[in-house]
């Protein structure tokens, strides 16, 4: 079989790339599903094409193609815990940034600072985004969703949340 001749979408190389992916608990209601699957079907035709130049026995093709598959996906998901890690400290940094912001009236200023004391421990990692690039950078929802990659409705749910429990807050 030549490479020109080979067949990406055979029931046996989508079942050697399913389970790579399955492997690695990416599965297709996963947010970045699609992203992993055109990877791992890229990858797919590399090894391929690899794996014809070199002197390997036929028999050895799918674990050959299923180990590449593997590294390629443990090379991406390394990468994005690194962005997310990178993005957590940045984070932080910024949080420290907006509870020292002081562009609000005093009496405004003690109760919002109160609001992130008691708050920010109970928001999530999204919602501490959303606050963040809505306070500290006065961002509009497109050009949140835009930096964050997400859609305009997640950053919507983002900020009901957050509203939520912003009332729930000042009910006490």
């Amino acid at each position: 079989m030549t490479y020109d001749d080979f067949d990406i979408l055979s029931p046996e190389n989508q079942r050697l790339i399913h389970g790579a992916l399955k492997k690695y608990g990416i599965y297709p209601h996963s947010q970045q599903y699609e992203d992993y699957l055109q990877l791992a079907r890229l990858t797919l035709l590399e090894a391929y094409k690899i794996f014809q130049t070199g002197n390997h026995p036929n028999s050895r093709l799918n674990v050959f193609i299923y180990q590449r598959i593997c590294w390629k996906l443990t090379d991406a998901l390394r990468k994005e815990q690194r962005r997310q890690s990178k993005m957590a400290r940045s984070t932080d940094e910024q949080l420290q940034q907006l509870a020292e912001k002081q562009t609000i009236s005093e009496a405004a200023s003690i109760e919002y600072q109160l609001f992130i004391e008691t708050v920010l421990p109970h928001l999530t990692a999204a919602e501490r985004h959303y606050l963040i690039d809505v306070f500290l950078y006065d961002l509009s929802v497109v050009e949140i969703a835009r930096k964050r990659q997400v859609s305009r409705s997640t950053v919507y749910k983002w900020r009901n949340r957050l509203a939520l429990k912003y009332l729930k807050f000042f009910q006490k």
